[in-house]
This record gives C-alpha cells, structure tokens and sequence, in this order.
C-alpha cells in the first residue's frame, strides 16, 4: 500500500476522527499546514497533530478550551482544598460560627459600656468635694467617646 503524500481536509478529518471544519480550523491555528487548496501534507501533519493532543494531555501549548479546562479544574481542587481546611478548623475549634463570635463579642461591649456609664457615679461617691458640673462634664466626655467608639466601628 502506497501512502499519498497529500490528502483532503476530509480523508484527514476521517484519519483523526474529527470533522472537516476541525481540520480547518486547527489549519487556521496552526496546528496543522496546508499545501495549497484544501491539501494536507499527510505525515509532517499527523506528526504535527500529534505533539499538539501530547502538548494539551500535557498542559503545554494546549489550545484555549484546554487549557480553560485545565485551570478550571486546578481552581475546583484549590476550592475543595480550602473547603477541606475550612472543615478541620471548625472540627479544631479554631474558627467558630460568625453568630457566636458576634453574640460574645455583643455581650462584651454592652458589659464594657455599663461599666464605662457607671464611672462618673463612682467617681463622685469617691470624690465628693468634686461639684456636680464636674461630674457631668465626666459623664458627658465617656459618653461622647462611647459614641464616636460605636460610630467609628
């Protein structure tokens, strides 16, 4: 048997087992050569076809879809990664529920302004030759920080 030297882009698409608008458009890409019209070079290209689907198994020189294929499952094993680690910090105690976080955290500062609202009332059972307009203007300034404390969080 006697292989031509040239072929169709139809006798071409049969041998890779793909379509004659495949062959085109990997002629378009450069993945394979044309010589003249709609003639193929029948060994430089499955030679050329070939390194390019070794290149793509690869994940060198792949064309466009697989290579948005490749990192697109490289981002979905990233993401089972972190949702692994996610899962073993919560099993640890080392992250916890944002809704416990907040209610401790909401319990702490109500405590921490209670605390901070009964000083002037100490201060002047501590200091009692302080005059009222002493006090209030105590009571006033922990208030006015409380304030800007709340605001600026």
């Amino acid at each position: 048997m006697t292989i031509p030297a040239t072929v169709s882009a139809r006798v071409l698409a049969n041998l890779f087992g793909v379509s004659p608008q495949t062959i085109q458009a990997y002629a378009a890409r450069g993945v394979i050569v044309r010589q003249g019209r709609g003639s193929y070079p029948l060994a430089e290209n499955v030679q050329r076809y070939t390194r390019h689907l070794r290149d793509a198994a690869s994940g060198r020189g792949a064309d466009e879809a697989t290579s948005s294929l490749t990192d697109e499952r490289t981002r979905l094993a990233r993401e089972r990664a972190d949702e692994a680690a996610l899962k073993n910090a919560k099993l640890r105690r080392e992250m916890l529920p944002r809704e416990e976080v907040l209610a401790r955290w909401s319990t702490i500062l109500r405590n921490v302004s209670a605390r901070m609202r009964a000083v002037p009332s100490r201060v002047r059972a501590q200091r009692p030759h302080l005059t009222r307009e002493d006090v209030d203007l105590i009571d006033e300034e922990i208030r006015l920080a409380l304030t800007e404390a709340a605001e600026n969080a």
